[in-house]
């Protein structure tokens, strides 16, 4: 399990009870205390885990285990999975009773069942059970909704690794227990971003904020979310989140932000480069689970279509694969390239270093303790 989580932090700041958001113009996280208690949504019974298991426990769905006593939080790829468990299997798992299907001991393993999209958990019911949380009702302006809300629902120390998501507004609904939440500026470089492991729309961070302590110099925002209180993330907001109860179960819902357009080409760009680099890659865990590698012809229309939105005309598929090669092979380009790679490498090499040297200081302990020195 985690420490306690050091560094200089301060508290969301919490917006006034029964006020809704205006995202426009929102700059920083909004916490909203206790906003579920205005809102009349179906899912909010599912705060009784029994109703949960009654309505939906029939309904299969995918879970990844972490080790409790892991000292870094795992990367999905990292985490053990299981697929197609029923629902109501894991809420039995999470209440201590027996689960057939699932054999990791809860004082040893935390258990998640995380980014269940609606559309898919839900898609024999009409409009894949939008209605369950109308997300709508905590705003002041009417949203752009790319998709049907997500679920998720852990064990204490479920978590989510530190990382930004490419798009978009977030807005989180906590239905039962506790989660904390960790979240840093857009700019915060110094936590390290990267694509490994690549998952679209995602940028993850070298620093683990759940484990280590953030430089001195630098604030981060945390808050721990109750039953019933909502958090507003604005777009590009890093964040990293443990389930600090028994279990906890939320909702959370995308919202279209500006910018948006743009980042697709962004997106649609490092996966065009990404992609050859996984196809033979030395570990799983590089590729996150459920993502699927695309040909290069493939990238290269996503690309293309994404670049038509943002030009407002029409560009061939053979241009844009030329334009992309002669951008990414630019003298300048490979120098700055060349430079990250050396530097990535020697961090790698120093930590290794101070590994071997910890190792090393730990065998001298124990072949000859500080007590025989004396």
């Amino acid at each position: 399990m985690a420490m306690p989580i050091k560094g200089c932090y301060r508290a969301v700041e919490a917006g006034q009870p029964g006020c809704p958001v205006l995202l426009a113009g929102l700059k920083e996280p909004l916490l909203l205390p206790g906003a579920l208690r205005r809102c009349s949504w179906p899912a909010l019974s599912w705060a009784d885990l029994q109703v949960l298991h009654r309505e939906h426990g029939h309904r299969k769905v995918a879970l990844r285990f972490g080790a409790l006593s892991a000292s870094r939080t795992p990367w999905e790829g990292q985490c053990e999975r299981l697929e197609d468990v029923q629902l109501g299997d894991f809420c039995k798992w999470l209440v201590d009773q027996e689960a057939p299907s699932i054999s990791h001991r809860k004082d040893e393993w935390w258990g998640y069942c995380s980014y269940q999209h609606f559309e898919a958990l839900f898609e024999d019911m009409e409009d894949s059970n939008r209605a369950a949380a109308n997300f709508a009702e905590l705003l002041k302006e009417k949203p752009s909704v790319p998709g049907a809300p997500t679920l998720w629902l852990g064990s204490k120390g479920a978590r989510t690794p530190c990382h930004q998501d490419a798009y978009g507004h977030n807005i989180v609904a906590q239905i039962a227990g506790e989660k904390l939440w960790l979240l840093f500026d857009p700019s915060s470089s110094w936590l390290g971003g990267h694509r490994l492991p690549f998952e679209d729309s995602s940028t993850f961070t070298d620093l683990d904020p759940l484990e280590e302590e953030i430089p001195q110099r630098f604030t981060g925002l945390r808050t721990t979310l109750h039953p019933g209180d909502v958090l507003v993330i604005p777009r590009h907001w890093f964040h990293a989140v443990e389930c600090t109860s028994s279990w906890s179960l939320s909702l959370n819902q995308w919202l279209d932000a500006p910018g948006d357009a743009e980042q697709r080409v962004h997106e649609a760009i490092a996966r065009c480069l990404a992609s050859p680099l996984l196809e033979v890659r030395p570990e799983g865990w590089w590729l996150n689970p459920d993502e699927d590698l695309l040909e290069t012809s493939e990238n290269i229309e996503f690309l293309m279509s994404a670049l038509q939105v943002q030009l407002g005309r029409e560009v061939s598929a053979s241009a844009v694969h030329a334009a992309l090669l002669r951008a990414a092979t630019r003298p300048e380009v490979v120098s700055s390239i060349v430079g990250l790679v050396a530097s990535d490498l020697h961090r790698q090499l120093e930590a290794e270093d101070k590994e071997k040297y910890v190792g090393r200081l730990r065998v001298t302990d124990y072949l000859c303790p500080p007590s025989c020195m004396s």
